[in-house]
């Protein structure tokens, strides 16, 4: 690829320190695309500047060529107290050929608080691309305003679980001081159900009582429920789709007497307490 040495398009430049700006190379003729962007800053010694802040953003959109200095950029460039001269030029390909240098000029920095909105202005010019005539307008001033921002991506993937945490302190011993839930049968049948564990459930029926004990009750091991047999009526207890097993017998022996369901296993259960056959 060859290399193109011309004396780029003048555009000479003041600003303020800590004041954004910006020069825009438009092609309207003789380039469609521009490309490989490159842009060199020298003092007034003639010695290159790289720091950064400092040096502008470069950059190329189809047939145009932007020139970026940002507010910490200007701002770098002259922390003093006196104006300071830099030289600057851009180069890039168009449509392959090049690189080529465009524009570029003398950049002057003014100290911080200068009265004065620096240089804003536009020209026309015509450069040369492998031999071929590029007409263009030339746009400086101050940086536009950043754009709004953009809609939110899509969430990432989750994370991977957290490792546990420690166990929590052990809970406070319980007594007997709180009363125990309770539910009251009234009638000569019941189905017990997973929202009675724990509770006392006494019979009250004078007559005989059947407690069924099937697999929808869904109590997990040593899970329990406690019953009383406060009517005159004898509780018997049958097992469906449950396994209910008790010595020497599946009844309470008395009115008064009193015994307690235990859930062993899924669907597997005790009862003991004051029982007969």
């Amino acid at each position: 690829m060859t290399t193109v040495k011309q004396l780029p398009t003048p555009v000479d430049v003041e600003v303020v320190a800590g004041d954004p700006f910006a020069v825009t190379f438009t092609a309207t003729s003789g380039v469609t695309t521009f490309a490989s962007p490159a842009v060199t800053v020298t003092t007034a010694a003639g010695d290159a500047y790289t720091t950064d802040p400092g040096v502008p953003s470069v950059s190329v959109a189809g047939a145009v060529i932007n020139l970026a200095w940002s507010s910490a950029d200007t701002a770098a460039l002259n922390t003093g107290t006196r104006a300071k001269a830099y030289k600057y030029s851009v180069e890039a390909t168009a449509d392959g050929a090049g690189p080529i240098q465009f524009f570029g000029g003398t950049l002057t920095v003014h100290p911080v608080g200068t009265t004065g909105t620096g240089t804003t202005a536009s020209q026309t010019a015509t450069v040369y691309a492998g031999g071929a005539a590029v007409s263009a307008t030339i746009a400086v001033g101050a940086q536009g305003p950043a754009g709004a921002t953009g809609a939110q991506g899509p969430a990432g993937d989750d994370g991977a679980q957290g490792p546990q945490g420690d166990p929590g302190p052990a809970g406070a011993d319980g007594d007997w001081s709180t009363a125990q839930g309770s539910r009251t049968i009234s009638g000569t049948a019941d189905t017990p159900t997973s929202a009675d564990a724990g509770k006392m459930l006494p019979t009250t029926n004078g007559s005989a009582v059947t407690i069924t004990i099937d697999g929808s009750l869904n109590l997990t091991a040593w899970q329990r429920i406690d019953f009383v047999q406060l009517g005159a009526g004898q509780v018997t207890f049958v097992g469906s789709g449950a396994t209910v097993n008790g010595t020497p017998g599946l009844k309470t022996r008395s009115q008064y007497s009193a015994c307690t369901l235990i859930c062993t296993a899924t669907d597997t259960y005790v009862l003991v307490g004051d029982l007969s056959t």
